[in-house]
């Protein structure tokens, strides 16, 4: 994967809920949705697997999330907004602010799963 940090996430992600998603080999993981089992390349296609798997996830675990996206105007940044995560981006000419959205609805995910795991503790 050439992104390091959904890497991880992914990988926190095959150790926390190994029935939604699970790691290959050193770099390629696999998401479940609907019942099949989705691998996860580095090209952008795949965030399209990422995104439903979490979602699954979440309403299966009814784990509250929603995906806002305000683009930029003028002089203002771009916002996402996932979850409770509000991230400010700043807009240049080629920048691809919707590619953020695995990496941040799945981080928000974790954090969620994580807390309710430890809680349970």
């Amino acid at each position: 994967m050439s992104n390091p940090d959904l890497h991880s996430l992914l990988f926190q992600w095959a150790t926390l809920e190994p029935q939604r998603c699970r790691q290959q080999d050193d770099i390629h993981f696999e998401v479940r949705y609907l019942d099949h089992w989705l691998t996860i390349t580095d090209q952008p296609v795949s965030h399209g697997n990422i995104i439903a798997a979490v979602l699954a996830g979440c309403q299966e675990n009814q784990i509250y999330c929603t995906i806002d996206y305000t683009p930029r105007y003028e002089n203002i940044a771009a916002t996402i907004e996932v979850g409770c995560i509000p991230k400010m981006f700043r807009y240049r000419d080629g920048d691809e602010v919707i590619s953020s959205i695995p990496t941040l609805l799945l981080m928000e995910y974790l954090d969620r799963l994580q807390r309710r795991s430890d809680n349970n503790e």
